[in-house]
């Protein structure tokens, strides 16, 4: 239960840090300077890992974010900050959910210093991308782009799916769901396939529709107090 209990803390934190920096002038700077030390960490750590031999390969949402927001951020790339801001949310959200649910099933696997860097990393992730959003007024014309950089991810993964010492991510659920083959009938196993994609579409959807939703709401406050666009 202690990365349960992390998890949690790891949350509770992580709201105060955006309050902080929703309230001060220079959070958007603050957060810049973070997003260069964790480029530097994650493309240190993933050099490290493979000259020792142990390929490791950023395959997953959180681990390619990990570059994407930085370089977006710091290079104050303001056509990609929706990108920056939905894909740290996401990442955020889904390890939280996750560790805060069956962080104790990760107990025999991860250290605990494994743990807190990944708190550590996603809850720059998730701030980062909520900070984003509610600054920012983002087009819904521009939603094509998630879809676009979604597939990117899922193509990048599958390029490198043959290599099982990059471990099991989420990511591969996607690419290729054998826990779904629980029936010997072929045309059965296809016509779950189909519901379960079918869901995962259907799921993205309304989570980019709510992003955009949500993030027009906030519109007004942002024009109130005279903050900036993105596009």
């Amino acid at each position: 239960m202690l990365y349960n209990l992390l998890a949690i803390a790891g949350v509770i934190l992580m709201f105060f840090i955006i309050r902080y920096l929703l309230n001060v002038k220079y959070g958007e700077l603050i957060l810049k300077i973070v997003s260069i030390g964790i480029f530097i960490f994650k493309t240190g750590q993933y050099i490290v890992l493979n000259i020792m031999g142990d390929i490791t390969i950023p395959v997953e949402i959180s681990s390619i974010s990990y570059f994407m927001v930085p370089v977006i951020l710091t290079f104050n790339i303001k056509k990609l900050y929706h990108i920056a801001s939905f894909f740290g949310m996401l990442a955020g959200l889904g390890f939280y959910f996750f560790y805060i649910i069956f962080g104790f099933t990760l107990e025999p696997y991860l250290t605990l210093a494994q743990v807190l860097t990944g708190i550590f990393c996603h809850t720059y992730l998730f701030t980062t991308g909520f900070y984003l959003f509610k600054k920012y007024d983002f087009s819904k014309t521009k939603s094509w782009t998630i879809w676009a950089v979604i597939l990117g991810m899922i193509a990048f993964s599958m390029s490198f799916y043959g290599l099982t010492v990059t471990g099991i991510t989420f990511i591969y659920w996607i690419i290729n769901p054998q826990f779904l083959y629980i029936f010997s009938s072929i045309i059965l196993n296809i016509l779950i396939l189909l519901v379960y994609y079918g869901f995962l579409i259907f799921a993205f959807s309304m989570s980019v529709k709510l992003f955009y939703n949500l993030n027009q709401k906030y519109s007004v406050t942002r024009k109130e107090d005279n903050f900036e666009y993105a596009e």
